[in-house]
């Protein structure tokens, strides 16, 4: 292009058109991270949620213990469901500051049913307290109130779940357009250049036909990588080393499943007098189910002796039909004298966090454990489920 007045008349158009898009970018920055800050948000207001709903139940297992005050605990599990449903508020309000999906929405309105069934029960255990009846109490706080609080406690991680996956897609929308616009304003820029550029030799030559480009293809969305919740696990950590007596071993392990997203574990302990490995303790089995376990030979093909032979975490993936597992070795400074397995739900056994996660807690059990006689803390009594 020779004429002088053109080639102004496209520099400034090019100008003006790579600031839009620079615009366009700087605007869709802003509302990525808005989207991250939303999410975050959301993601901390459930977890403190799910923290309210285990100090509750707390509070109502110590309606029925010996030595407590039923009128101080009963006055803590009432201010702790008022705050759960204060939180819950937040969760479900589309016009509130967490912005949060229609499927985290729904999930949250169902907590808060979930919530209504617990105060309805809870209120019946108040009732049978006051009137003496600490049988029929006992029965409402460890069969149908704790199932209610666990059903409350699930449904609140499906709404964090769920948002989680709505800022993952917004998220990738997002990318996708700064792409788009990124990938615009450089084809723009090649045919300026173009433009701009001062035809080359004689005029009657014949300009060489430029090569055809194929577009370029949209990557494909990037895998979601699950959260670990470090300062759960960090303050998790701490607990482990302030542990003093058996009995606070499996509110440990409770929160152990938690951060793991465990339907089960159980903490198998090596036997030096019979070489096997034995079940001492577990969380989200029933003691009949545990009673029936077997011990395990260190030479066993699966992954619990595999992960205990080779002293390496050892996954076993899950499909559509069957939940994943971790086991992670026990390994003190005398080697190895234990074996931490977990039964993983949705797929996160393949998660790099997750399997960090259960190596940090397998090494925390093994500062309690002894070959000879189990848990230095915790004996072969100290189960849960």
């Amino acid at each position: 292009m020779r004429n002088r007045a053109v080639r102004v008349a496209v520099f400034l158009l090019a100008v003006l058109a790579f600031g839009a898009a620079g615009y366009e970018l700087a605007l869709l920055d802003r509302q990525a991270a808005a989207v991250r800050d939303a999410g975050r948000a959301f993601a901390q207001e459930a977890y403190r949620a799910e923290a309210l709903v285990r100090d509750a139940r707390a509070a109502q297992f110590a309606y029925v213990a010996d030595g407590q005050g039923s009128d101080f605990w009963t006055a803590r599990a009432a201010a702790l469901l008022a705050a759960i449903g204060a939180d819950l508020q937040k969760l479900c309000n589309p016009a509130g500051g967490l912005k949060p999906s229609a499927p985290a929405c729904t999930s949250a309105s169902a907590a808060l049913d979930d919530l209504a069934t617990v105060r309805r029960i809870d209120a019946s255990a108040q009732r049978y307290i006051q009137e003496n009846q600490r049988l029929l109490a006992s029965d409402l706080v460890f069969g149908d109130l704790r199932e209610a609080d666990q059903a409350l406690t699930a449904r609140i991680e499906e709404a964090r779940e769920r948002q989680a996956a709505a800022d993952e897609a917004a998220a990738v929308t997002i990318r996708r357009t700064q792409m788009a616009t990124s990938g615009g304003a450089a084809v723009f820029a090649v045919l300026v250049l173009c433009l701009l550029l001062p035809a080359a030799g004689p005029r009657t030559a014949k300009p060489a036909e430029a090569p055809k480009q194929s577009p370029a293809p949209i990557p494909a969305a990037p895998t979601a990588h699950h959260v670990v919740d470090l300062s759960s696990a960090a303050a998790l950590c701490t607990d482990f080393a302030r542990l003093r007596e058996t009995a606070e071993l499996p509110a440990l392990l409770e929160r152990v499943a938690a951060l793991l997203h465990a339907a089960g574990i159980v903490v198998w302990v090596h036997d030096a007098s019979s070489g096997e490995l034995r079940p001492a303790l577990s969380h989200g089995y029933p003691p009949q189910a545990l009673a029936r376990m077997h011990g395990i030979s260190s030479g066993d093909d699966n992954a619990t002796a595999s992960a205990f032979r080779e002293r390496r975490l050892r996954v076993v993936e899950g499909d559509e039909h069957r939940n994943g597992a971790i086991a992670a070795p026990l390994v003190a400074p005398d080697g190895c004298v234990g074996v931490m397995a977990a039964e993983i739900r949705g797929g996160r056994e393949k998660d790099d966090a997750t399997q960090a996660l259960a190596t940090i807690v397998a090494a925390q059990l093994a500062t309690l454990v002894t070959p000879q006689a189990g848990p230095g803390v915790a004996s072969s009594e100290a189960r849960t489920d």
